[in-house]
Parts: structure tokens; sequence; C-alpha cells
């Protein structure tokens, strides 16, 4: 079990077969399967050549797959799976040692003396005990699984032969045993109140008295088509939907983008004038932004900062120093393409 726990752990397998699934449900006749195996155990072992293929058998195919449904179920963290599993390698377990000690008496083996009698009666008694609680959940699942298959019997064969009208087909058959009720859709020509009156009073004859018969048909089933194909154009419509509304959103992010991209560069014009009145007294005006330079001979197009300079008079483009401004600039608006334009 630990080793089938690893195992599942992993392994990127986590789906569960039927193989496993099998195994989570014991019934009554796992018990006779685990008790048989062990009767044919016990008579290859007393046999003149004392075969162990026989035991092999009986306990790969008995204890191995439980216990790896058991690890299957610890790795899932599922509790049903395990305490299922776990309960028929217990079932398995009990019983072939159970088939053990009737073939051992049956054969006539020679019997182990108890100093007193009650020491023998007290582990028969305990032997029963075990036996008896190992078989009880079994019992009661059985007895489920049982009731389960002769009701869906019942219900398939009244469906058969008091719902099989001409030109009529019963599409869908459900019970809900909550409720007492069963829910039937019919297709084609529509059944008579009269008609279904002479069904509901024959349910008796199939143990089905205790529930109730209702039947959509004709426009009803139609209607119920029609709102299963709406609600699947909705769904379309709804991702559809969705998935334009992702891609506007992705349009506008990006126009934010690139708009704040031409407002940072007229906010900056003002927030530079401070710093020239130091830094460049001959300045008297500028302007920033953000141009495309398209060159004329290739198809290459440069994004460039504009400065735009305006100076004052009385000697001022002698002492304004373009080189200088264009490198303060450029660390200013944090670019390595300005073109300064002075006025």
């Amino acid at each position: 079990m630990i080793t089938a726990t690893f195992y599942f752990l992993i392994t990127p397998l986590d789906e569960a077969q039927s193989e496993l699934l099998a195994r989570t449900s014991p019934t009554l006749y796992d018990v006779l399967i685990a008790f048989f195996g062990g009767m044919a155990g016990i008579v290859a072992i007393c046999t003149k050549g004392k075969g162990n293929v026989i035991p092999g058998v009986a306990i790969a195919t008995a204890l191995m797959p439980p216990l790896c449904t058991a690890g299957y179920g610890l790795a899932m963290g599922n509790l049903y799976y395990f305490f299922g599993a776990f309960y028929l390698f217990f079932i398995n377990t009990v019983f072939i040692c159970l088939a053990t000690f009737v073939g051992v008496r049956m054969l006539k083996f020679s019997k182990v003396q108890y100093e007193r009698q009650e020491s023998f009666k007290k582990v028969r008694k305990v032997i029963i005990g075990i036996v008896l609680v190992t078989m009880l959940p079994a019992t009661f699942l059985t007895i489920g699984i049982i009731r389960e298959s002769l009701f869906k019997s019942a219900l398939n064969k009244f469906v058969k032969q008091e719902m099989n009208f001409p030109g009529t087909q019963i599409i869908s058959t459900t019970a809900d045993k909550n409720t007492k009720t069963i829910r039937l859709v019919a297709v084609g020509k529509e059944i008579t109140e009269h008609e279904l009156n002479v069904a509901r009073n024959r349910m008796t004859q199939y143990g089905l008295k205790t529930y109730e018969l209702n039947v959509i048909q004709g426009n009803q089933s139609d209607s119920l088509l029609r709102l299963s194909k709406q609600l699947v154009s909705k769904a379309q419509t709804d991702e559809g939907y969705a998935d334009r509304i992702l891609e506007q959103s992705k349009t506008i992010y990006q126009l934010e983008q690139r708009l704040d991209g031409y407002e940072r560069y007229l906010n900056l014009s003002g927030d530079v004038r401070d710093e020239l009145k130091v830094l460049f007294p001959a300045v008297e005006a500028v302007s920033l932004t953000k141009t495309l330079e398209a060159k004329v001979d290739t198809a290459v197009n440069i994004q460039r900062v504009v400065a735009i300079v305006s100076l004052r008079k009385n000697g001022a483009t002698r002492a304004f120093d373009k080189v200088r401004f264009s490198k303060w600039i450029s660390a200013r608006v944090k670019t390595d393409s300005v073109k300064v334009i002075v006025e």
C-alpha cells in the first residue's frame, strides 16, 4: 500500500479507472470470491505436489489490487476510496483465513489440544464474531445494489411495455428517489391523457406504486430542446462578448499609454520653466513635443523629442549654448534623440 501511495503521488495519472472503482464498494460476492479462493489455496497446499501456483494467484488477485486501490485513495486524499478498498482487503484476508480453517477441519488435520475446553470455545466465538462483523457492511452494500438493480430493471420493463405507443419514442428516463418521481421525455405522436392514466394505474404491477409519473412530450419536449439551444447560443454569445471586452480593454490601455506619452511632454514644458531661468537665462520660452521623423531615402522612422526654443533679444543668441542645452534637455526628458530648434 505504501508503494502504491508513493507511485500515485509521483505519477501524472490521477484519474480513477474502472479497475480501481470496482474495488471501492465490496459486496457479498467479494466475500464468496475470497472464501473459495482460500479453499483453492488450502486444497493446493494439501496436495501431494504442494504447489504454490494456486495460492500465489489467489493472493495476487485478492490481496494486492485492494491494497493498490487503498494507496491510490491515500495519494488522492479520497477517504471513500481508501476505506472501501481497505475493507475489501480485510474481507479477503478474513475469509481466506476462514477458508483455510474450514479446509483444515474438513481434511481432518490433527487438532491442537487445549488444556481447557473454554479456551477453544472462546477462540471459536472470536472467529465467528470477526466473520459476522466483517460480513455486515458488505451485506448492506449488497442489498442496496440488488435493490437498485431490481428497481432499474422494473423501470425499464415498465417503460418498454407500458409506454410503447406507435409513433412515440421515449428518449429520456430519470427517477428521483427523494421526490419519488419518474420523468420521461417523449417525442413524436402525443400520448393522450387516458393512455397516461392507464400507464399510471399499471405502475403497481412493476413495484412502482409509490412513484409519480411525469411525461414531458409534444410542445413541452420541443420547448426543452429550444431552451437548450438558446442556452448554448447564449453561452457562445457571452463568450464572444467577453472576448470583445478584453480586446477593447487592451486597445484602450494602449491608447492611454500613448496619450500619457504626449501629455508628459506638455506638462514637462511648464515644469522646466524655473530651471531654465537659472541654467539658461537667454531662453525666453521653450516648447517640447514628440514627433516621428520619416527618412525620405529609406523606410526608417525615428521618434524624436523636438525642443523649440525662443531666445531673448539684445544679443541673447550669442549667450545661448545650443550643445549644452541639448545635453541638458536629453537628460531631463530621458531620451537620446533630441532635436533643438532655435527661433
